[in-house]
This record gives structure tokens, C-alpha cells and sequence, in this order.
């Protein structure tokens, strides 16, 4: 894969994050991608599978805002890295710093695997564990990823749709 596809293909998941768009996110990816974040906020760490990435992705789109700098890009073998200038904005914070997104690609130029790197990661830490604990508790909810299971009574069907709850949550 060239250089150019490389950085389409970034280009193309950067508009999805700003835009939120999950869909097209999602379509970039492996089904196993893996999304490393270093450092140690609550969202740190790997992340596995299209969902767990997906919500650590959606989680870090209410904090991170790109600037308008260039974005440079170092390439390798089968990776690429882009070397972004963002804030991390929350209600108590507005930090400028440097993510370091590293991506690796299958044969068929979808995104396997993201370690992302931010230029202060205490600062990144601190801000995001902060707004995370006193202003977002409650995690990221992806509801086009999540399959309740169907009622086994369907007289509950009706009542779910009268009500928005199942019978069983009563």
C-alpha cells in the first residue's frame, strides 16, 4: 500500500471522528483491530474489537478537538504515523498537545491496529481521568453496536413498546 492510501485512509477516519460517524469508522477497521492507548486514564490501555474501539473512540471525541495545524505524517513498513495537533477541552480544562496515532494495516488496507500517544501523557491523563470522574460517569453507550436479546414472551414486545421496558425489568 502506498504512502498516499495511507494518508486517504487516515484523512477519511479523521473527518469520521470529527463528524462522529460511526458507520464509517467502523468500516476502516479489521473486525480484530486493536486500539492501544497509552498512559493511565480511565480509557487507557488495549482495546479490542470494533466495539470496544468504537467506544473508546466516541469517549475521546467529547475531549479531543483537532487544531487546525497540518497534520505530518512519518511512514514504514506496514505503519504509518500521524503526528496531530489537538486540544483536550472538558468543562474544567483546555490543554494544546501532540497525538501520536501510530497505524497498522491489513493486505486490504483497513486499519488492524492504532496506538495512540499523546506528547504529555500526565497532563492527557489528568485531564481526561478528571472529566471523566466529576462530569462524565457514566460510560459511552453505542447503541447501533448493541443487540438486545429478543423477548421470549411476546406479549412483552407490546409492553416494551408501550413503555420503553421489558416486563423482565420490572
Amino acid at each position: 500500500m502506498g504512502d498516499e492510501v495511507r494518508e486517504g485512509v487516515f484523512a477519511h477516519a479523521a473527518v469520521a471522528f470529527v463528524q462522529r460517524d460511526l458507520e464509517t469508522l467502523l468500516r476502516l477497521v479489521c473486525d480484530d483491530v486493536e486500539l492501544t492507548l497509552a498512559g493511565s486514564s480511565p480509557i487507557s490501555g488495549a482495546h479490542r474489537g470494533p466495539e470496544a474501539v468504537a467506544r473508546v473512540v466516541m469517549q475521546l471525541g467529547r475531549y479531543v478537538t483537532c487544531t487546525a495545524e497540518p497534520i505530518r505524517f512519518a511512514h514504514g513498513s506496514d505503519r504509518m504515523t500521524a503526528h496531530r495537533d489537538v486540544m483536550i477541552v472538558g468543562l474544567k480544562h483546555r490543554v494544546g498537545m501532540t497525538l501520536h496515532l501510530t497505524f497498522s494495516f491489513d493486505r486490504s488496507d483497513k486499519i488492524r491496529a492504532v496506538v495512540i500517544e499523546p506528547s504529555d501523557p500526565g497532563l492527557f491523563d489528568h485531564v481526561i481521568g478528571t472529566e471523566l470522574a466529576e462530569h462524565d460517569p457514566k460510560p459511552v453507550r453505542i447503541p447501533e453496536l448493541i443487540h438486545e436479546p429478543e423477548p421470549a414472551d411476546p406479549s412483552d414486545t407490546a409492553h416494551r413498546a408501550t413503555t420503553g421496558r421489558s416486563r423482565r425489568n420490572i
